[in-house]
């Protein structure tokens, strides 16, 4: 008899339950890299971060973060500076907050509102980072 296989996700979409690898109890919205096993923050534009912190902790807590390859839905993105129009590409700088991108840039969401400037929450479409 042949092997019986379900389908289907192995994880469902949305936030993942991850350990923090630094203190990132103020650092919801920013992009998150790996570290070993643990997320700490970008530190640089080029990173390979993983998605964005939905819910931050102290070093060695569990934290949420939005993957940007399989989140569903909208996030908060922290704002590097004010954002006018709806719908621009965003990418993260070297504080790990989003800022918009431009051509030849790796952007990773698209913010829903207008972000009035750094450090604001707004609400993005998070997707795989892409060259624009």
């Amino acid at each position: 008899m042949p092997e019986i296989s379900t389908t289907g996700p192995i994880r469902p979409l949305g936030p993942m339950r991850m350990t923090a690898g630094e203190d990132l109890s103020n650092d919801k919205g920013k992009a998150v890299k790996m570290s070993g096993a643990n997320v700490i923050k970008v530190t640089a534009p080029g990173d390979d971060a993983v998605g964005v912190l939905v819910l931050g902790g102290v070093n060695g807590a569990e934290v949420l973060v939005a993957p940007f390859d399989s989140a569903d839905g909208s996030y908060h993105v922290c704002a590097g500076a004010a954002i006018a129009n709806v719908g621009t590409p965003l990418k993260f700088d070297a504080t790990a907050r989003f800022v918009a991108a431009v051509a030849t840039d790796r952007a990773s969401a698209r913010n829903r509102v207008a972000a009035s400037g750094a450090g604001a929450l707004v609400e993005a479409s998070l997707h795989r980072p892409v060259t624009i």
